[in-house]
């Protein structure tokens, strides 16, 4: 028995050199004119018996979960949710000269993500004969509130006259170290249940297309 190499090799030897080639008289057209047109059709037909038993002999890999784990981890970080928030900070201080306060409204913007490298193999199940993808949700992340200090409204601000302005900045700046983090983070932490919502729908268009060119009419669900 041949084996599907040697079977290509004998046709490709059949075609590439014709039995009627050797037996017809020389050309009178001299060499750097000869056409070619010949040659290029036999190379191409040659071409074409190859492609077929490459084709032939290929088998495709089937589709793992292995398979779109890795091209999911390709993207690591998807953002599912932004939105703007105030964040409210205020503060006094106690002085014989009199008491500085002030009350500021800071603009934040808050960024939801998820981690597609936390990922494993137990949070896809393939079902490969109703092309159904059922992914597990990765957790949803705040990412660190980024305010807008710029863009900050003063409500409420009193410095004494027998107060220095320095003393009065000095305050305002306590009061932003000490209130705008951990303010913003606790707004932030509110839009978590929001997030996880359209994270399931973001994560889910997302991966139809990442794997619809993979695996045709494939279906995702996000749990």
């Amino acid at each position: 028995m041949f084996t599907a190499a040697q079977n290509a090799l004998a046709l490709l030897l059949l075609f590439a050199v014709p039995p009627f080639a050797l037996a017809q008289p020389p050309s009178a057209v001299p060499p750097q004119v000869k056409p070619i047109t010949k040659v290029f059709g036999l190379f191409g037909l040659a071409k074409d018996i190859k492609e077929a038993i490459e084709d032939a002999t290929t088998k495709q890999n089937a589709t793992t979960v292995t398979t779109f784990l890795g091209l999911a981890q390709t993207s690591a970080k998807l953002e599912v949710m932004k939105s703007q928030g105030e964040i409210l900070v205020e503060g006094s201080d106690d002085s014989s000269f009199g008491d500085n306060s002030i009350k500021l409204l800071v603009p934040c913007t808050f960024r939801y993500h998820i981690d597609l490298k936390q990922l494993r193999d137990t949070d896809l199940k393939y079902d490969p004969v109703r092309k159904l993808l059922v992914v597990r949700l990765p957790e949803v992340r705040l990412d660190e509130p980024v305010p807008d200090r710029e863009q900050t409204k003063t409500l409420e601000e009193y410095n004494p006259t027998f107060r220095s302005y320095k003393s009065f900045v000095a305050l305002k700046e306590r009061v932003l170290s000490e209130q705008l983090k951990p303010g913003a983070q606790a707004k932030g932490e509110e839009g978590l249940s929001t997030a996880r919502q359209l994270g399931r729908a973001t994560l889910q268009e997302f991966l139809q297309k990442v794997y619809g060119p993979v695996v045709p009419n494939l279906k995702v669900i996000v749990e």
